[in-house]
């Protein structure tokens, strides 16, 4: 391969496409492991953190716990700056194949989200970075199904007895007798107990 630059291997190496690199990276605790496959010489380094902290850069060649020894620590930049920051820095030509960044010192609040390591620092130094807009969020779908766990159960069990208690009130008007039929039906029954008309002449 041409004796430039890793980018092919570990450049833009945020957290979030990582798996899309040959390099596999490994979170523990507060530190980032990469693979870059095979043994590679870097001579240049480039990472975005957060301002106020330091942050060490280690390698190794196995990959064993004693074997990562110290390429370059970078600084606490807070004085151009909070938030992420870039540190950019030239060391000297050293050949590894894990490369280990963490240890860091400062707030307790640590934050990285871009590591790049060259065979040999590119011109300019540190390279430009390309700037993407992200994707707008996509609007919420009014005619989604309810989230698992939203309040439907407690309605659908009011509209249930509401829906019942209407059903009850409208059986009861049907089947409850019209005002004109029980006047009718008192009408005759007053008149079955009226006495029977007499065939006597009335006296005078």
């Amino acid at each position: 391969m041409p004796r430039t630059s890793l980018v092919a291997i570990l450049a833009l190496a945020s957290l979030l496409t990582l798996p899309s690199l040959s390099a596999a990276a490994a979170s523990c605790g507060t530190e980032n492991l990469y693979d870059l496959g095979e043994p590679r010489e870097i001579s240049a380094i480039v990472a975005q953190a957060d301002a106020n902290d330091t942050y060490k850069v280690m390698g190794s060649a196995d990959g064993s716990p004693a074997s990562f020894k110290l390429i370059v620590e970078l600084a606490n930049v807070v004085s151009t700056g909070h938030g992420l920051r870039t540190r950019a820095t030239q060391v000297p030509p050293t050949t590894v194949r894990y490369l280990r960044i963490g240890d860091a010192n400062g707030d307790a609040f640590f934050s990285l989200s871009e590591l790049q390591a060259f065979c040999k620092a590119p011109t300019p130094f540190p390279p430009g970075m390309k700037i993407v807009e992200a994707p707008p969020a996509a609007a919420a779908d009014s005619q989604a199904p309810p989230k698992p766990g939203s309040d439907t159960g407690r309605w659908a069990l009011l509209l249930t007895a509401v829906a019942l208690a209407l059903a009850w009130l409208a059986y009861k008007t049907i089947t409850r007798p019209s005002g004109g039929a029980a006047a009718d039906a008192t009408k005759e029954a007053d008149k079955a107990a009226e006495p029977p008309p007499s065939d006597k002449p009335p006296t005078t």
